[in-house]
């Protein structure tokens, strides 16, 4: 009976998967080449004029390098300003990390970010790392 009962968990969780056991791929997925995120904290900013700042926000080993992708104005390419609540936040000052080896950008080491949203209104930020492998 248990026998029976582990097989029907089994195919459910395949069925609610929507996977079959064909479907898996025959060799695994290289994520070395894949772009990886890396995130800090969201803060928030509770009126105009309002500042914050964020840390080191690196990247990591296996994906050391910032993306040469333009995500907004003002602040390096591979790295992303999301804002929550509306528009009105600009990015003050951004100091990067470098490699020593190829000279690009590995991350940032200091952000600062203020509200500029006229009306005063809270203005919620996050910034976001987009890391590749090359």
């Amino acid at each position: 009976m248990f026998s029976t009962l582990l097989s029907g968990l089994m195919t459910t969780t395949v069925l609610l998967a929507g996977v079959t056991p064909a479907d898996t791929p025959e060799k695994p997925i290289d994520i070395s080449a894949a772009a990886v995120t890396v995130e800090a904290d969201v803060k928030t900013m509770p009126h105009f004029w309002a500042s914050t700042s964020f840390g080191e926000l690196k990247c990591p080993g296996h994906a050391p390098f910032l993306e040469d992708r333009k995500y907004a104005n003002g602040v390096p390419p591979g790295l992303e300003v999301r804002t929550f609540g509306g528009d009105g936040v600009r990015v003050a000052s951004v100091t990067k990390y470098h490699s020593v080896q190829r000279g690009r950008p590995i991350g940032i080491a200091y952000a600062t970010v203020t509200n500029w949203a006229v009306p005063t209104t809270e203005r919620t930020v996050q910034l976001v790392a987009h890391c590749v492998s090359s």
